[in-house]
């Protein structure tokens, strides 16, 4: 077989780099380009000719190019080889990631050269990214798994207990008992059920998904009667009177909404509004208005409790989270996360605005459709 020489044959040498898909170059010592590829040509919209012979300040923006040189000037002067990652808009205006890699190569006269390829990775670095989400998402799953867990062994602990020691009485001096001491344990046994059915309750709103069904079965309710029936609700649940000063701004006086929905939010902020209003604080009043527009009813609970330190508050709607100025405070940290949850599967909107020791502001806004509200 005849051999086939390449020495020295460009025209042959040229023809393999150009079908090399990443681009490559070539650069002398002193910056300048002395080859480039059709790769290389394609990803800066230049033509050969318009590249050959430049320095790479001649073409591409200063900053950039700066930081490139920097780079040449490393492996022109250790032989080490340099790898770099840069953002790169191509010419159809496509943000990228690439890869720089330069080698030295030194020619038979002496002569430095830096060999250089492009290689796109914006794909690989998506995918990375798309797995580090995926393995947090997953932190944060066993996380929660692992709360939940803790949680209900200690939340149903305590009415688990009150209801086996009402049974055992019961059991063995249920002859004895009177019937109001019949009747009071009855009441601890049907105290400690409501409570862990309440725990399974929230804790089922957390996984739940079924937005349309609830949509599609909505009713008009007056709004300004069920704020009223919560707001009674929950002063005897905590003991206090005229506590919650109620003003109804609304234009409608029937909405279509989710009524369980709505219930869940109010009697959530509500109840925090005063379960951690300051105790050493005279005014202990919550705030409470109801408005609406055309496009959205709103709700805001003002109050002056404790409120929430600053570097806390990123942390805020997190299931089982509880703020660090809260000791003492009897809760479980699902509250918030259910209103927000509940706010989220409708479109809705929630804000807060907390101050550490001056209490705490939440604005929640509930789209509404014209044609469901009078």
């Amino acid at each position: 077989m005849k051999e086939i020489s390449i020495y020295g044959n460009q025209k042959f040498f040229d023809s393999v780099i150009n079908a090399v898909r990443h681009p490559v170059f070539v650069k002398d010592s002193g910056h300048r380009f002395v080859f480039v590829n059709e790769a290389f040509c394609n990803m800066y919209s230049f033509k050969q000719e318009q590249i050959i012979g430049k320095l790479g300040r001649e073409l591409f923006d200063a900053p950039c190019n700066r930081i490139l040189e920097e780079h040449d000037n490393i492996v022109l002067e250790t032989g080490i080889e340099n790898t770099d990652e840069r953002h790169f808009t191509d010419s159809e205006n496509i943000k990228r990631k690439v890869q720089i890699r330069k080698t030295l190569y030194t020619s038979n006269t002496g002569e430095k050269l830096i060999i250089g390829t492009i290689n796109d990775i914006t794909n690989i670095k998506e995918a990375e990214i798309f797995l580090d989400r995926a393995v947090e998402k997953q932190k944060q799953a066993d996380k929660v798994q692992t709360n939940l867990i803790s949680m209900l062994s200690h939340e149903f602990r305590t009415p688990l207990t009150l209801i086996m020691s009402s049974t055992e009485i019961m059991e063995q001096y249920g002859k004895e008992l009177t019937p109001n001491e019949k009747g009071r344990f009855f009441s601890n046994i049907y105290a400690g059920i409501k409570k862990m059915i309440g725990m399974l309750d929230d804790i089922s709103v957390l996984g739940r998904d079924d937005l349309e069904d609830s949509i599609s079965q909505l009713e008009k309710f007056n709004l300004e009667t069920l704020c009223l029936d919560i707001i009674r609700e929950i002063e005897v649940r905590f003991s206090v009177k005229d506590v919650i000063s109620f003003k109804n701004l609304s234009s409608y006086s029937y909405l279509a909404l989710d009524e369980k929905a709505i219930r869940q939010i109010l009697t959530n902020l509500l109840s925090n509004a005063i379960k951690y209003s300051a105790r050493n604080k005279l005014d202990k009043r919550v705030n409470f208005e109801l408005r609406t527009d055309s496009e959205y009813v709103t709700f805001v609970i003002e109050d002056n409790g404790i409120g929430l330190p600053e570097e806390e508050q990123a942390r805020l709607f997190e299931p089982f989270y509880r703020g660090s100025n809260n000791e003492g405070i009897p809760g479980n940290g699902l509250g918030l996360a259910i209103v927000k949850k509940s706010v989220e599967r409708y479109s809705g909107i929630i804000k807060f605005r907390s101050v550490n020791g001056s209490g705490t502001t939440f604005t929640v806004k509930i789209p509404i459709e014209k044609e469901k509200a009078r």
